[in-house]
């Protein structure tokens, strides 16, 4: 089992001593991985410090550039970078901050880029891709990332979560993007997930935008024929059709 513990500087006392006990347990079975500030810092036998220093002035420039485009004169982009000190927190507050919605965008984009790629933080990394999606579902960049993420890391619960996200996200008018969203869920319930009950859902909704395709409608047949014999009447309803399509 492996426990996260964010912030660990706002901790309680109790939770302060309950750690050293976790932490005396037998390691194969758990492991804890804690974040806090330098004042929050707590030693003891089991642990292991990794200080963490701050992004360089290339990387905390690329994070603003990327965020605020070529326009922002290097004037204000020297203020941001040694205002932020290299700490990404800091940087989180100029996305509050920053008064014009699509930097706001692009800077949460590229926070999420940051704590993927610099800080190997996958949790805060979807939380900004997200963000800049909450902004601008249309930023499908962000949602790309996040799909790439969580596959490379193969956790697909979490990207189940975020593919029903976006499905909310996106207007009704974007039936491409809909289509291409349910059809990528369907796959994910019905091979990793292994989910064939909501595999056959998800072809209903992809049958439903267009009853014409037969790639679904043998998909949606095949799942039906394997969900036992309360669907049989729905799986031969689905292979009429799709003999009358061919």
């Amino acid at each position: 089992m492996l426990l996260l513990l964010d912030d660990l500087q706002h901790a309680d006392a109790e939770t302060l001593e309950l750690l050293p006990r976790l932490l005396s347990l037998d390691a194969s079975r758990l492991a804890i991985i804690a974040t806090t500030r330098q004042e929050g810092a707590i030693e003891g036998p089991h642990m292991t410090r990794i200080p963490l220093g701050p992004l360089s002035e290339d990387a905390c420039v690329e994070v603003v550039r990327n965020a605020l485009g070529d326009h922002l004169d290097d004037g204000r982009a020297k203020l941001l970078v040694e205002r932020s000190e290299g700490n990404p927190f800091w940087l989180e507050e100029l996305v509050r901050i920053e008064p014009d919605e699509t930097a706001r965008v692009r800077l949460n984009h590229t926070l999420g880029e940051v704590y993927r790629d610099e800080l190997k933080n996958e949790t805060r990394s979807v939380q900004y891709f997200n963000a800049a999606l909450d902004l601008d579902p249309t930023y499908i960049r962000s949602f790309q990332a996040i799909e790439e993420l969580l596959s490379t890391n193969k956790n697909w619960t979490s990207l189940e979560e975020n593919y029903i996200a976006m499905l909310k996200r996106i207007p009704a008018e974007q039936k491409k993007i809909k289509r291409e969203l349910w059809k990528n869920l369907a796959g994910l319930y019905r091979y990793r997930l292994k989910n064939l009950e909501g595999a056959a859902q998800a072809y209903k909704v992809l049958h439903k935008m267009n009853p014409q395709d037969a790639e679904t409608l043998e998909g949606l047949a095949d799942l039906l024929s394997k969900a036992g014999p309360g669907a049989l009447d729905e799986a031969i309803g689905a292979y009429q059709k799709l003999l009358a399509l061919t």
